[in-house]
């Protein structure tokens, strides 16, 4: 470094070793002060922040304690004349104290040790951050936790007000006719009163005809839960606040009192099956699942039902079906008439025709329908029949005809109810062939339930399955007749 250079941030290695006691005769002022073991205890503290923060200066060393003391006063001034406490000078102005900062420092007029120290805060980085530590007056301490204790403390300020307010954001100021308020939250509403849970009375009960005013509006229109406008007839939006407002003294049913809707599909598991054994082993299972729908405007009916038999360790029987049946009670139109649809495919084993599928649609009449209502005397609850009259294809993938044939659909359908808990439902259905009249097929089926007594969904199930078909293969029999006891269980 050359002569002329200024050395900055430099810090002085100063012994560490006691000095010999100074006599006191003939010594200089100055010497008897540094013989003193408090005032070279004192040197040694001032070096220590010297060492310890490179960066004090002289103006550091004039802000401690006791710098007023004329005799310290002169062994400081012989510290900051050795080489490296050269006084540095800054580029930048320094920033301000840190009672300044936040509106802490009172009126100083420079004599005392906050006003020293607000002229000698070291210099900090420009620009100064929030959370950058800035020296104080206190050894050169960062005092950026102070900074963040009354942040800290605005933020749990806020807090508790917040939770102050809380509580009454959802209460509901009740003004009554003689001019009484009150503020509470309000617990139901049954039409004529309302009960209000206030935070020191407890729950009150409140006639709507005494309430002049709830937050300001009417009772009756704040009670009015608010519905979007139905658009009429002629297309004009109405006001459901027109015609759904109660009048004071009318019953209103909670929502919550309404009973839910009945479900819209009702669904049924079967299960049946044998087996015995002894001079002859046999067994059979008998598997069927079933989903209905039945509204005002449509009826579905959709089933599966696998049947499986054996006897002396053979299969006899292994046949699936799969039936959909759609029905539309055209609500809409002037007329008796329903359409409907059916599908139904057979997989069967040992049938010739192996697999066969069948479309058909056409018109459903209702012939017959009365219950106990209209017919008081009758001795059971009700009974339906309908008429149907159709056509579609038939297609069979194996056996003597394997071409798609349009064949008719004649029959009907019954529903029988006999008591609360027994029914009969059963279909019939004469299938011609169109293009040759000789050969038809016949499908029925019959299902007898018996619903259990105190087993809520369990049944007792009676079930008949019949198909014919006229013109089979010689080794095929023309018949299948399915016929099950088991139990059902509606879900």
């Amino acid at each position: 470094m050359g002569p002329g250079a200024r050395r900055r941030w430099s810090t002085p290695t100063l012994p560490r070793m006691r000095r010999p006691a100074v006599p006191t005769e003939g010594a200089s002022p100055t010497d008897r002060i540094r013989g003193g073991a408090g005032i070279r205890t004192g040197a040694r503290r001032h070096s220590g922040i010297r060492r310890q923060h490179p960066s004090a200066d002289r103006n550091v060393l004039r802000a401690c304690r006791g710098y007023r003391h004329p005799a310290l006063r002169t062994h400081l001034s012989g510290l900051l004349s050795m080489p490296g406490f050269a006084p540095q000078t800054p580029d930048r102005p320094l920033p301000p104290p840190l009672g300044s900062i936040h509106g802490l420092a009172k009126p100083d007029h420079g004599c005392g040790i906050r006003g020293v120290a607000s002229r000698c805060t070291p210099q900090a980085p420009d620009p100064q951050r929030y959370h950058e530590p800035v020296a104080s007056h206190e050894g050169a301490r960062p005092n950026h936790a102070v900074r963040c204790h009354l942040h800290t403390i605005r933020r749990i300020v806020v807090s508790m007000l917040i939770l102050l307010v809380l509580p009454r954001a959802g209460a509901e100021v009740v003004v009554l006719d003689g001019g009484d308020r009150l503020q509470g939250t309000i617990a139901s509403n049954d039409g004529t009163t309302i009960t209000l849970d206030h935070s020191v009375l407890g729950s009150l009960s409140l006639p709507i005809d005494k309430i002049e005013s709830i937050d300001g509006k009417s009772a009756v229109e704040f009670l009015t839960p608010k519905q979007k406008p139905k658009p009429t007839a002629d297309g004009v939006e109405s006001d459901p606040t027109t015609t759904s407002t109660p009048s004071p003294g009318t019953t209103r049913t909670p929502a919550s009192d309404t009973p839910p809707a009945e479900r819209v599909w009702k669904n049924t598991f079967t299960l049946a099956g044998s087996t015995n054994s002894g001079t002859s082993d046999n067994a059979s299972l008998f598997l069927q699942l079933q989903f209905d729908r039945d509204d005002d405007v449509e009826k579905t009916s959709i089933s599966s039902f696998y049947r499986f038999a054996s006897a002396d360790g053979e299969t006899n029987q292994s046949w699936f079906n799969f039936t959909v049946d759609q029905l539309w009670k055209l609500p809409k139109v002037d007329t008796t008439w329903q359409i409907f649809a059916d599908l139904q495919f057979d997989w069967s084993e040992f049938n010739s025709w192996e697999q066969r599928i069948s479309l058909h649609a056409g018109g459903q009449h209702p012939l017959l329908d009365i219950d106990r209502t209209t017919h008081p005397d009758i001795w059971y609850d009700s009974l339906k029949i309908n008429g149907r009259i159709g056509f579609g294809p038939r297609k069979e993938f194996a056996g003597l005809n394997t071409d798609v044939v349009p064949e008719a659909d004649l029959g009907g359908n019954l529903d029988w109810g006999l008591t609360p808990t027994s029914s009969v439902v059963a279909s019939a259905a004469f299938l011609p062939d169109l293009s040759d009249l000789d050969v038809y097929r016949i499908n029925a089926s019959l299902n007898w339930k018996i619903k259990l007594e105190g087993l809520d969904g369990l049944a007792m199930q009676l079930g008949m399955t019949y198909q014919f078909q006229s013109r089979v293969d010689d080794e095929d029999r023309n018949y299948d007749l399915l016929t099950t006891v088991g139990m059902s269980y509606d879900f």
